[in-house]
């Protein structure tokens, strides 16, 4: 389901979020690096002098991006939220599909969402519509912009299980305290009032 879509806050508080994010990723993220070349164990000192340490750019462009989505607002990966990526890699979205020129490529990973931080955050899917603009993360040395889609969120426990929204822009309603009465018991039972 798409579009606008109300949630009450005390079902949101009962429930877990599992969020499925899209982004686009920078070029080559998903070619395999060049082999090393063989480490003979007994020329260790030669290649340690000859070859720099390799760090794979990769990392550091996945750690610039949760800093990036931290510094925006993001829940930290806590009991608010985890994230997938932190566990097993980016997913690609694309692959086994032959993929069409000027395609940026892209990567997919999750989000699980705690609904009491949802209840404390209320625009927060609001807020994240605005990333599909475009969202600055550090490459190689300089900050780039990359576009980040929520594609589908699916609800956990409480009265929402099970439920999905697809692309949706989730609004949470705050709980209502009921009206208090005014008044006296005459008002409240019109039958006592007399004559």
């Amino acid at each position: 389901m798409a579009g606008d879509y109300w949630i009450q806050a005390r079902d949101v508080a009962e429930a877990w979020f599992d969020v499925e994010v899209l982004v686009l990723v920078p070029e080559g993220f998903w070619e395999k690096e060049e082999e090393p070349p063989f480490l003979h164990p007994e020329q260790k000192y030669f290649w340690r002098k000859a070859i720099p340490e390799r760090r794979d750019w990769r990392a550091e462009w996945m750690e610039d991006l949760h800093d990036e989505l931290m510094r925006l607002g993001w829940p930290p990966q806590t009991i608010s939220a985890v994230y997938s990526y932190f566990e097993v890699p980016l997913t690609n979205p694309d692959e086994g599909e032959r993929k069409d020129q000027g395609v940026p490529p892209a990567a997919t990973f999750r989000m699980g969402v705690d609904g009491t931080w949802l209840v404390r955050h209320p625009n927060f899917f609001q807020d994240a519509q605005k990333l599909e603009k475009r969202i600055y993360i550090k490459t190689k040395g300089k900050k780039r912009p990359f576009q980040l889609w929520i594609e589908r969120i699916t609800a956990k426990d409480g009265p929402l299980d099970g439920e999905q929204w697809e692309n949706p822009r989730i609004r949470i309603r705050p709980d209502e305290a009921p009206k208090a009465f005014e008044g006296g018991p005459r008002d409240w039972y019109p039958g006592l009032k007399g004559d």
